[in-house]
């Protein structure tokens, strides 16, 4: 089976959410207007994914355990940050399986995704150069022959093309075998090139920590948070600054103001209020917690809360139609 599609979102939460091949904590790091564009092609063998954000953010991605993925700029002056290394265009990031990760962009970015099951990329691997192929213990940053990634990145560029204007032609079954064949032989020479330059760095450790020490209910000091974590201060900001792009304390008030748009978008009860909310993610001041969530989402808290309200009535009654 085979399809394609392409989507462009306003709003960060359907963004991530239509993403499957992934689940992305999405925390958008800039006031602005955001927009994101999905473009997906689904090939028997192999999934492929361009995407485009209009903004600077960071993001904790947890991928799917039982594909292989690899991951691409795909533009040279909009790259992303990952592991502390800034990605150019002819990088390709080899992925483990189901592997944890922070990146970030200090821009608008675009970039592509592909993933494949591991047992169809050891066995092209072993048919085209004679390699076991398999995904790495942690993700690697490759940097392939340039006519290698030149091929994978011209084809990447022409599925996607498929997937907004011409949809139609992935359903032809002779389009859809050789796209796929040209795809998997050109992931395979970019992992088979020997321009390995670094993985995750040991800093990875601790920003993995954080991740497990934060909680969404309440702010914690920074005492509190390198006691849990176990490193010092300086270590705990230098590996912020080097995988997320900020502090340790505005990750996390950030953390916590998605989550609070979040539940302020999905809650449609009618006794719900924002007072309740804000205390729910540790904000005890509405004042300024309305503020930073202006700022950040470009409208009020109860302007959400209204507007999740409304579409709530609206789903009650459209049940009696």
């Amino acid at each position: 089976m085979a399809a394609s599609d392409g989507a462009t979102f306003t709003d960060v939460e359907d963004f991530v959410g239509a993403v499957q091949e992934a689940r992305i904590e999405l925390t958008v790091t800039s006031p602005g207007v955001f927009w994101a564009r999905l473009s997906r092609v689904i090939l028997p063998d192999l999934s492929l994914l361009a995407l485009s954000e209009s903004l600077p953010r960071t993001a904790y991605i947890a991928l799917r355990p039982e594909r292989v993925c690899v991951a691409f700029p795909l533009r040279s002056d909009l790259s992303s940050v990952w592991g502390g290394v800034r990605l150019q265009r002819g990088h390709i990031v080899f992925h483990s399986r189901g592997e944890l990760f922070h990146q970030r962009t200090n821009g608008p970015t675009e970039w592509g995704l592909l993933s494949l099951e591991h047992e169809r990329l050891a066995a092209a691997g072993r048919v085209l150069t004679g390699l076991n192929l398999v995904a790495p213990p942690s993700g690697r940053i490759l940097r392939p022959a340039r006519h290698d990634i030149a091929r994978l990145l011209r084809l990447h560029a022409a599925a996607a093309r498929f997937a907004h204007k011409q949809p139609k032609l992935i359903l032809d079954r002779e389009v859809i075998r050789g796209l796929q064949h040209d795809l998997i032989e050109a992931v395979v020479y970019c992992l088979a090139s020997e321009g390995a330059s670094g993985g995750w760095r040991r800093h990875k450790q601790v920003v993995d920590r954080l991740e497990d020490a934060l909680d969404p209910a309440r702010p914690i000091s920074m005492p509190e948070l390198c006691a849990a974590i176990g490193v010092s201060e300086r270590t705990l900001r230098s590996c912020c600054a080097e995988f997320l792009g900020l502090s340790p304390s505005r990750y996390l008030r950030l953390r916590r103001l998605r989550l609070a748009h979040i539940a302020l978008r999905a809650n449609g009860s009618v006794s719900a209020n924002v007072a309740e909310v804000a205390r729910r993610y540790g904000f005890s001041d509405l004042g300024r917690f309305g503020g930073a969530y202006q700022s950040a989402f470009g409208e009020t808290p109860s302007a959400t809360l209204r507007r999740a309200k409304k579409n709530a009535l609206a789903k009650f009654f459209a049940g009696f139609g």
